[in-house]
């Protein structure tokens, strides 16, 4: 009886050991991780676990490129757990990269509303390169019986008449330099992709809005010029919602087919006076027919962008926004592929219409 008592005691005891040694090496794992970080970022004030907390709570504003390296390097929600660091928004995933149009089976989308009175939708076909005869339509109506509709037309976008886009560059004190010149860079490739003539603004914010276009301009030297780098702007917080809300108005005034709203954003949301919440900017998308490209890098919330856009745009995300051109490459394509589906047959019986491309429903249109 003693011996089975001192076996299940040894036992209990080499658990109770073996426990406590993982606890000891993930926080030792963690420890070393915070280690590189004030030994990167002790500059920016950043030297133990209060000046951590409250450094990434202030907005991260003015970090060196070495400081945003270990901090990338860092598992925040082990970091947040057992050293009971309390952060002011969502916890950061910087090794998460987030692209919905990595794969072909994900990367058409609806880029317009159906329009009953010329009968057609906007859609792009993503990494698919595919034209009228690659593609099936089907009717579906309020039971779901599927009917395959045979007078259609699926065409490229060959005019500038067709689309309006806005570029929104955040220029707050979180954004590195290099990040800024890269997303102008980005900007300025999809540009080129589109059709010549297309109309397109360009604003940067920071506390406030500032228009670096005169309204939406056609000439393509003049929007290039407004994407290059503003090294004189002053850069402090975030009016991420205003520069939202205000790109979505303007888009909407140009009465255009296919509205494009393309803005980046670190995160941060702390200086906005017209949309201050969630719920004034949702419903701002919910009212505007743009369809929305949002690159989000460092401290965005992910989540919070993709309650917001949910159905009316993409949110991609890349912890270091300089190095996105994988996700970039994939929004180039997006754009260029863009196409015209106009519906000859009477879908007033219908529901829904399926596009479908290499067996698969690539995308569902509601019908009004």
């Amino acid at each position: 009886m003693l011996m089975q008592i001192l076996r299940r005691f040894g036992l209990l005891l080499s658990l109770l050991l073996f426990t406590a040694c993982t606890v000891d090496v993930d926080e030792e794992e963690l420890s070393e991780q915070l280690d590189e970080v004030y030994n990167a970022c002790k500059n920016e004030g950043i030297d133990d676990i209060e000046s951590f907390e409250s450094v990434l709570n202030s907005g991260g504003n003015n970090l060196s490129k070495a400081c945003r390296v270990a901090l990338g390097n860092v598992d925040f929600a082990g970091i947040v757990s057992a050293f009971d660091v309390s952060l002011d928004f969502e916890v950061p995933s910087p090794g998460k990269e987030i692209n919905p149009l990595i794969s072909n089976a994900s990367s058409w989308q609806e880029l317009s509303e159906w329009s009953a009175a010329d009968s057609l939708v906007h859609v792009s076909t993503g990494l698919d390169i595919a034209g009228q005869p690659d593609v099936i339509v089907q009717g579906v109506d309020s039971s779901g019986a599927i009917t395959e509709l045979s007078d259609f037309t699926i065409s490229d976008i060959t005019s500038g008449d067709d689309v309006a886009i806005s570029y929104t560059t955040d220029y707050s004190g979180s954004m590195l330099q290099s990040d800024i010149v890269a997303v102008d860079g980005y900007f300025q490739d999809f540009h080129a992709i589109l059709p010549n003539t297309t109309p397109a603004s360009v604003t940067i914010f920071s506390d406030e809005l500032t228009p670096k276009t005169n309204g939406f301009v056609t000439d393509s030297t003049v929007v290039n010029a407004a994407l290059s780098f503003d090294g004189t702007y002053s850069r402090a917080s975030t009016a991420l919602y205003d520069a939202w809300g205000d790109a979505l108005t303007k888009l909407d005034a140009q009465n255009k087919n296919i509205l494009l709203n393309v803005i980046t954003t670190d995160g941060f949301e702390n200086s906005s006076t017209t949309y201050t919440n969630f719920n004034s900017v949702r419903q701002k998308i919910v009212d505007s027919n743009a369809f929305n490209i949002i690159i989000a890098s460092s401290w965005a919330e992910t989540s919070v962008l993709e309650g917001l856009v949910d159905g009316k745009g993409i949110v991609v995300y890349k912890y270091q926004i300089d190095e996105a051109q994988n996700i970039v490459a994939n929004l180039k394509t997006m754009l260029s592929n863009v196409k015209v589906v106009k519906v000859n047959d009477d879908v007033s019986g219908y529901a829904s219409l399926n596009l479908i491309y290499s067996d698969e429903t690539k995308i569902s249109i509601t019908l009004p």
